[in-house]
């Protein structure tokens, strides 16, 4: 096939591939959720709708409610069938359901076209105010009791002025809130209007809410609000006959049913925000049953939008074929001219050679033998300076200056009260003193026997003593590592108790409160700060500042001395050493 046809068949393939790509973007713009109005006009209602839903039934403070994740996963598949995109979400924490309400806001609530509804299932809560108002709360998995811990109850419940102000937040046309808890209904304003028939006032933006009971009723595990709740979007709380069901036709059902089911102990309330801008409107369920013309046309675009589909990867073959051929024979004219080339260089060199002194020809080869020579003296160079820059590869090229800087010169009688402030200080984790403790290092390994922790500007052995040893050979130990240049560097010292300290980690590697980037055997370390003396029988004995990197603990050592070993108390003289030295 001639160059120019290879060009021709492949502007026709991209051609049709950019019909078929258009053809296909049609069809998913004529998506969305449709209804008809009492007098028979056409209404776009939203693009999509999207719910989440919660259940809270194992809380760890409050009494437990087997069923609401039940009712949840029930609430869940009622959604989904009628065309919701649901996330469920059970036994959310304060921060989980923190963030499913962000996500709620930030994610989804950002379409401006799209029905939003919010379902949640758990123990709910009124605290009366100074000023006798009462404020209503939805409560997390791990929320204290109110009358047991109220600071800790109010930073970690659900308000309902947090709801009113996600409600605010929410971009989205229309919201529905519900609730199947009692609590306070003071975010919004009760309904007891007639529903009306949708119409294009059903358009405008609306917050609606509907609480199982108020706040007086104690709403029972076995929900009646729910079991009400599925049969009415199954149709039943269609009051006005129309086909369709909106939010104040669901809270009005849900008012009746449950008040005649629950025999008057249950009072379902419903209504709509307090805002002028956001009450306007009104939420529409469209039933599947109405829906299902839309869905039988939704698989037509769908088969068809497959056949475009399957046409698109047929011409996307037959695009890749005409470029492989395209470049096949692009490279086979590269290669005829490179063999002209080659063949025309190689009949010049014949002739020339043949037109040559023999003497001139020898001289040819004598300097393509120094050529030779040359290129190998120069690999051979590039050979011993790859070596030396292996060696030197740990070696720092810049330096580094510490974000955080810690104590690097040993004290004498170290007191307790310093440990204390320095874990708090620098925010260390430590099992007795700080146990939520997270230091932020930026640990970076040198490829050889060292780690650099650049927010404290040291360099750290990556293991330490193979053995564990007495303290005064501790001294000696780091001695030898720098007569022996460990690492490249002689400057290597015992790290003082807040360097130590800055290594411990609350979570274990291979049983120990240390970065897996260092080894594990080293589990007490010795540290280069003395604490005051303990007193035996009078005596006093010395004691020396360890970290213990196996129960992530700072404790004290005594130096059982030959005299004292009688009386004095028996605890481990034979610890680790892990050297650390300053980056200068």
């Amino acid at each position: 096939m001639c160059a120019r046809q290879v060009y021709r068949n492949l502007l026709i393939t991209l051609l049709l591939f950019a019909l078929l790509s258009t053809a296909s973007y049609l069809f998913a713009a004529t998506r969305g959720i449709r209804a008809v109005s009492n007098k028979g006009q056409p209404l776009y209602l939203y693009k999509d709708y999207h719910a989440v839903v919660i259940g809270v039934s194992d809380y760890d403070h409050w009494p437990k409610l087997p069923n609401a994740v039940k009712d949840a996963q029930e609430v869940f598949g009622a959604l989904k069938l009628l065309g919701f995109e649901v996330k469920l979400v059970t036994n959310p924490t304060y921060q989980q359901l923190r963030k499913v309400l962000n996500e709620l806001t930030y994610k989804y609530g950002r379409e401006q076209n799209r029905a939003l509804l919010f379902y949640y299932a758990g123990h709910g809560e009124t605290e009366i105010m100074a000023d006798g108002t009462r404020l209503g709360y939805i409560i997390p998995r791990d929320c204290p009791l109110l009358r047991e811990d109220p600071q800790g109850f109010v930073n970690r419940a659900i308000s309902m002025k947090d709801i009113e102000a996600y409600s605010l937040r929410i971009r989205s046309k229309h919201l529905l809130m519900l609730f199947d808890s009692c609590f306070s209904g003071s975010l919004f304003s009760m309904v007891r209007a007639v529903p009306e028939d949708i119409s294009e006032k059903s358009s405008q933006p609306v917050r609606q809410y509907i609480t199982a009971g108020t706040e007086e009723e104690q709403v029972p595990d076995q929900s009646l609000f729910k079991r009400s709740l599925l049969v009415g979007l199954k149709g039943d709380a269609d009051l006005t006959g129309d086909g369709y069901i909106t939010g104040s036709e669901l809270g009005m059902y849900l008012s009746s049913k449950v008040v005649k089911y629950t025999k008057g102990k249950q009072h379902p309330q419903y209504g709509k925000i307090n805002n002028p801008e956001l009450d306007r409107g009104d939420f529409v369920f469209v039933p599947i049953k109405v829906r299902q013309k839309e869905i039988e046309e939704d698989k037509k675009r769908q088969k068809e939008r497959g056949r475009v589909a399957e046409k698109r990867e047929s011409l996307k073959q037959e695009e890749t074929r005409l470029l492989e051929e395209k470049k096949l024979y692009e490279e086979q004219m590269r290669k005829l001219e490179i063999e002209r080339n080659q063949f025309e260089e190689k009949r010049q060199k014949f002739a020339r050679l043949e037109s040559e002194k023999s003497v001139e020809y020898q001289n040819l080869l004598k300097a393509e033998s120094e050529l030779q020579e040359e290129k190998k003296r120069i690999q051979n160079e590039r050979e011993r300076l790859g070596k030396e820059k292996q060696k030197l590869a740990y070696i720092p090229k810049t330096v580094i200056s510490a974000r955080v800087p810690l104590r690097a010169e040993p004290q004498e009688r170290l007191t307790i009260d310093y440990i204390k402030y320095m874990v708090k200080r620098y925010g260390f984790f430590e099992n007795n003193w700080n146990i939520s403790g997270s230091f932020n290092n930026d640990f970076v390994d040198n490829s050889d026997v060292t780690v650099t922790d650049r927010t404290t500007a040291l360099m750290w052995q990556k293991d330490g003593s193979s053995s564990g040893i007495k303290r005064r050979r501790a001294v000696v130990y780091v001695k030898k590592l720098n007569k022996d240049q460990f690492g490249g560097y002689s400057d290597w010292r015992l790290p003082t108790v807040d360097e130590l300290a800055s290594l411990l980690r609350k979570d274990k590697t291979n049983g120990m409160h240390i970065d897996a980037l260092f080894g594990t055997k080293q589990k007490e370390c010795w540290s280069s700060d003395v604490a005051p003396d303990s007193l035996v029988a009078t005596r006093p004995i010395p004691q020396v500042w360890v970290v213990s990197f196996e129960k992530g603990k700072i404790k004290t050592i005594s130096l059982v001395s030959e005299a004292y070993t009688s009386d004095a108390p028996r605890s481990s003289e034979y610890n680790y050493v892990r050297a650390v030295r300053s980056i200068k």
